[in-house]
């Protein structure tokens, strides 16, 4: 291997730390944790894996570094000024992505754009909750390897009763999953509990009076709807639902190990073995009595 050889390898193995290093001040820890970036830019959300994002920059450095050797090598007028424009051009892009990322670094509680692009068919849609006929807001919540992103749509031209609807979505790396898990009306709203009952799994539940349902999601798999708004949990992971006002009855029975469930028509009644659980302390979305 030659002397010119080696110094462009020298060169490329420098591209390459530099990238790393932009990668390591950008993210910290979380670049090994496998979930995607999601960057605002004006009224646009982008959604892409941060492998993208540092083949992005290394090309960017690519250019940048191979242009300036260029531009101050070569004698020819013409190709340092095209050489010149190419790297504040490259340059501008930088500041730009360094501008957009320090939005992601902020603590993700409440956003007011949407954290994911709406490409899913027959999923949420912005197209559904128009800005003038709803307040959208979105919550995001990170479980034991997922994320959770809770997105509040509520009516806001109504004067006395709130109602709309509430969706969950699950993001594992680039896959996103989701689902309406309740609705939003004058006797009935979503509870998410503060403590997760079920390892691995994540719970919200539509509370109302006569009715109701309960929907888990874990880090495979589609959500799983269960009947009922009282749930109990025994020693071979089983849940057990009931409703508020079953009359002492149960509703469904879940098998968590086998995910099966079994319809259980309020015919058996509530047993002693079982603690039920109802809404207590956790965050209520829009609940009104």
């Amino acid at each position: 291997m030659n002397s010119k050889t080696k110094k462009e390898l020298y060169w490329i193995e420098g591209i390459l730390l530099a990238t790393f290093i932009t990668g390591v001040l950008v993210f910290g820890d979380a670049l090994w944790d496998g979930q995607p970036i999601d960057i605002q830019l004006h009224d646009t959300y982008f959604v892409f894996t941060k492998t993208l994002f540092l083949v992005v920059v290394f090309i960017v450095l690519f250019v940048m570094v191979y242009g300036c050797r260029a531009a101050f090598s070569s004698s020819g007028i013409i190709l340092k000024i095209v050489m010149g424009i190419l790297v504040v051009i490259v340059i501008g892009t930088l500041i730009i992505i360094r501008s957009a990322m320090y939005r992601l670094r902020q603590p993700a509680a409440f956003m007011a754009s949407p954290p994911v692009e709406e490409r899913w068919e027959g999923k949420f849609s912005r197209a559904k909750y128009p800005s003038d006929k709803y307040t959208i807001a979105y919550d995001t919540i990170e479980a034991d390897s997922f994320r959770i992103v809770l997105i509040v749509a509520v009516e806001s031209d109504t004067t006395f009763t709130q109602t709309g609807e509430v969706w969950a979505q699950r993001l594992v790396g680039d896959s996103v999953t989701q689902k309406c898990v309740g609705s939003i009306d004058s006797e009935v709203g979503v509870w998410v509990p503060d403590q997760q009952p079920i390892p691995g799994m994540f719970m919200t539940v539509e509370y109302s009076e006569y009715g109701g349902k309960i929907n888990l999601v874990g880090k495979q798999g589609d959500f799983i709807e269960i009947p009922g708004t009282l749930y109990a949990l025994d020693v071979k992971d089983r849940i057990y639902t009931a409703y508020v006002n079953g009359h002492d009855t149960l509703v469904h029975e879940y098998d968590l190990r086998n995910h099966r469930g079994t319809n259980l028509d309020n015919k058996q009644f509530l047993r002693n073995d079982l603690t039920f659980q109802q809404a207590g302390p956790g965050r209520w979305l829009y609940r009104q009595k």
